[in-house]
């Protein structure tokens, strides 16, 4: 946790957002830049100066221009001016806006709302601040986290009590029968209550969807203790490493095996999965797929085919909506069109002055 820290102050420059925000900056330079050399009136070119007085806003930069000077002169200037900031270390730039930002906030009378490093850190996850809660406790020095005794409560609170016939805000939910997953036993205790799980598996909330509309769900979907507790281990493995983003929607990535694999390394294979996708989202994930595009190949072999399906979705506290479900995309596809896209972004550095954008699905116009 140090790491992330210079000084007592949060370090922005740890976070994956400073490169990224640089990346999308530069290329909004570039593009003013190429919309500034083609403007023909006086009004276009203030909308590109407009357009790049945001740009520095967002790295603290005042940028002010005369509109009593000569219209080409102007256009230098501008011209000029996006050269200047796109050579110059722009990372430094909002890593110093975000030091400046937490630093009057520490003062005694300074804005004690969410830092501008908080804010942008929640829009790139596509995230509001009510949905991240982060606590670290210690009694006596020692992390509450590590004591057996804590870890207890929590398994309590999230899986026991569902299944305590004692509890009477979950007994009405358990039911003795087969687990709907394991289809293990006749006899065996299991709840249809999803309350603890962050994937909605069916409606829960509608008495329309529960058998016999008797309200209770019983017979529509039960989960048994065991089963329980893996789905809840899964979908935080998802979360954490079949997750991306492609523009704005966020993306869970589901590999669906054609033949039976005998060994799997599921930490391994789903980074090879995610490097694979971001591939094609990312120039930069691009150079990073290049060396890891062997360790993608031996999950391509006869014994080990599988396809890829994507599911756009939208998540918040009370629902989990599918947008979009792409189904069984072949990995070899996702090499093809990263190979096109490296193909076109040497096209265009060796026929351009300009750096290829950072995402070329959603190249400025």
């Amino acid at each position: 946790m140090d790491g992330f820290f210079n000084d007592g102050i949060v370090d922005s420059s740890k976070f994956e957002l400073l490169n990224q925000n640089a990346e999308h900056l530069k290329c909004d330079l570039i593009a003013v830049k190429e919309k500034v050399m083609y403007a023909n009136t006086k009004g276009d070119l203030n909308e590109k100066i407009k357009e790049l007085k945001n740009i520095c806003s967002k790295m603290d930069i005042k940028c002010d221009f005369s509109s009593e000077v000569d219209f080409e002169i102007v256009k230098g200037i501008v011209e000029s001016k996006c050269e200047e900031l796109m050579n110059s270390n722009i990372e430094e730039k909002l890593n110093n806006k975000y030091k400046t930002d937490i630093l009057k906030r520490l003062n005694q009378q300074g804005n004690k709302k969410e830092s501008l490093l908080t804010n942008d850190l929640l829009l790139c996850r596509g995230i509001k601040k009510d949905e991240v809660s982060i606590y670290t406790v210690k009694l006596d020095g020692d992390l509450l986290v590590k004591r057996q005794e804590y870890r207890d409560i929590i398994y309590y609170e999230k899986i026991d009590k569902l299944f305590n016939i004692k509890d009477k805000n979950y007994s009405k939910n358990l039911a003795t029968g087969k687990c709907s997953i394991c289809e293990n036993g006749e006899s065996l205790a299991t709840t249809s209550n999803a309350t603890n799980l962050e994937f909605k598996f069916y409606m829960t909330d509608k008495i329309g969807f529960s058998s016999n509309l008797d309200g209770a769900f019983t017979k529509n979907y039960n989960i048994c203790k065991e089963c329980y507790q893996y789905l809840m281990i899964a979908e935080n493995f998802i979360d954490n490493n079949l997750s991306t983003r492609i523009g704005g929607l966020k993306i869970y990535i589901i590999p669906h095996f054609i033949f039976k694999v005998d060994e799997l390394n599921l930490k391994k294979f789903s980074e090879s999965i995610n490097d694979s996708t971001n591939s094609i989202n990312n120039l930069e994930s691009l150079k990073d797929f290049k060396s890891e595009l062997e360790r993608f190949r031996e999950y391509e072999s006869n014994k080990n085919n599988f396809v890829v399906n994507y599911l756009c979705y939208h998540k918040s506290k009370s629902e989990f909506k599918v947008l979009k479900l792409i189904k069984d995309i072949p990995p070899s596809r996702l090499e093809f069109i990263s190979s096109k896209i490296q193909e076109i972004c040497n096209f265009v550095s060796a026929n351009s002055n300009l750096t290829p954008h950072a995402n070329p699905i959603l190249i400025h116009p």
